[in-house]
């Protein structure tokens, strides 16, 4: 299924989501689409200030191969980066058993798709309907196990 609607999160996350990696996305709402859905993965315009400890929780919750992944990813900003199913909605620490579950409410994802390309989107607040142009293109698309 095609999404429609895209979500806005900041790198180096969105990179993560999409490559695979991040199977929990953090937030303080609930979608209000049933579930499970497809979405897009939008990279933000702005990065998250990450600091050296930061970046090392990030590391130390990657496997081997993820960890070569990420830190040889280009991190595109301001662009539509690739798609995720939403799965699940966990509330607690019991319903989320990911790594990435902090507080609030967790999208729990999976099947995460990478584009190769990535076409340039005005991001919003929320969930956000994108261009009919992107949605009836075909992105160079990469698999969350790096194939193609």
């Amino acid at each position: 299924m095609t999404p429609t609607h895209a979500l806005s999160i900041r790198q180096p996350w969105a990179s993560l989501i999409v490559q695979g990696a991040k199977d929990v996305e953090n937030r303080t709402w609930a979608p209000r689409r049933r579930i499970p859905f497809r979405m897009y993965v939008h990279a933000a315009l702005r990065r998250d200030g990450l600091s050296v400890p930061d970046q090392e929780w990030i590391l130390d919750r990657l496997d081997p191969k993820q960890r070569h992944r990420y830190l040889d990813a280009v991190q595109p900003l301001g662009a539509i980066i690739g798609e995720v199913s939403v799965i699940g909605i966990a509330r607690d620490t019991v319903n989320a058993e990911s790594p990435w579950y902090e507080s609030g409410i967790g999208w729990m994802l999976d099947d995460a798709i990478a584009y190769t390309e990535w076409p340039r989107v005005t991001g919003q607040l929320g969930l956000f309907k994108v261009p009919a142009w992107v949605r009836e293109a075909t992105w160079g698309k990469e698999s969350d196990d790096g194939n193609q």
